[in-house]
């Protein structure tokens, strides 16, 4: 059946730009199935372009996601994409406190991203923007819905679960948890004594070519090389903020569309679907992630040219 105009329209909006606008592709690395990681080099990637490009494609996501689901509804589309912009407005601000901002903010900017998002969808639900946030500290989320028979109710984030597995089952890196960057990060993070990061099945790289690996971040988990190279060790503070600003991304991507079409997903299982719902976010609906994948493809320079990684180095500007 063909597409009304405004969704083909949406589509359009949706598609193009990331492809047109945006050079492509986190650089994303995965072995043996895990899952995708972006990954940061110890030519620790400079800086990207002005801030206010992804400042101007967060309000643009807000904007468009929460028209799309307004239109859905049949409600007026107009003022659902003007919450929507600010709720995008908001996303950009959280992720350039983390970029910008004292390391001991990067809780904030995590939470601030996820209020942003809540913004966005809430506004195109037709709902009181504060009236359903959902808030991560990964591997979890915090649902609070003021008014409700259980205001706050904790579910367990699937692909989250699926980074910490990822992370743990490289024991070549033999990592270890980092208490205090994980409460800065909101997140699992993981410390490896090694000079830079395995990966799949090849054995520890030793830095000696122009770039390696020595932080990933694994969908609600991060792991950064502690070595005593020279080089990591300066970039270190600059790794672990790039690496939450790609968890602030996957927060965005997971607040805005994976949380909310857990419930539908998880329905369509059946008896223990249904079940899992008072407990599991099945967030794998990532559409921004998808963007940002395909971006790396066709990338000349996935590693540096990304969707993801351009964004996160120019809220780092």
């Amino acid at each position: 059946m063909p597409l009304p105009p405004l969704r083909r329209a949406f589509w359009a909006a949706t598609v193009l730009p990331p492809l047109l606008g945006m050079p492509a592709g986190a650089q994303s690395v995965g072995a043996g199935g895990a899952p995708p990681v972006e990954g940061t080099s110890v030519r620790v990637e400079g800086r990207g372009t002005s801030p206010a490009a992804y400042v101007g494609f967060n309000v643009w996501v807000g904007a468009v996601t929460a028209a799309l689901r307004a239109q859905r509804r049949g409600a007026p589309v107009m003022r659902a994409a003007l919450a929507g912009a600010a709720g995008g407005a908001v996303t950009a601000a959280g992720q350039r406190l983390i970029g910008v901002g004292p390391a001991g903010l990067r809780l904030a900017g995590l939470q601030l991203t996820a209020v942003g998002a809540n913004v966005a969808r809430n506004a195109g639900d037709g709902v009181p923007v504060f009236s359903d946030v959902v808030l991560p500290v990964y591997p979890l989320y915090l649902r609070i819905r003021p008014g409700a028979p259980r205001p706050v109710r904790v579910r367990v984030s699937a692909m989250a679960l699926r980074g910490l597995v990822a992370i743990v089952a490289q024991p070549q890196n033999r990592v270890r948890l980092d208490v205090r960057e994980s409460v800065r990060a909101g997140a699992p993070v993981f410390r490896s004594p090694l000079g830079a990061l395995a990966l799949g099945r090849d054995g520890p790289a030793d830095c000696a070519d122009e770039r390696c690996v020595v932080g990933l971040h694994f969908t609600g988990a991060v792991v950064y090389a502690g070595g005593t190279d020279p080089r990591v060790s300066a970039a270190r503070g600059e790794t672990l903020r790039h690496e939450a600003g790609h968890l602030a991304q996957f927060a965005r991507d997971a607040v805005l569309f994976g949380f909310p079409a857990s419930d539908r997903i998880l329905t369509a299982g059946g008896r223990a679907g249904r079940w899992a719902r008072g407990w599991l976010a099945a967030d794998v609906a990532l559409p921004l992630l998808g963007a940002d994948l395909l971006s790396e493809a066709v990338s000349a320079d996935p590693d540096l040219a990304s969707l993801y990684e351009r964004e996160v180095r120019a809220m780092m500007r």
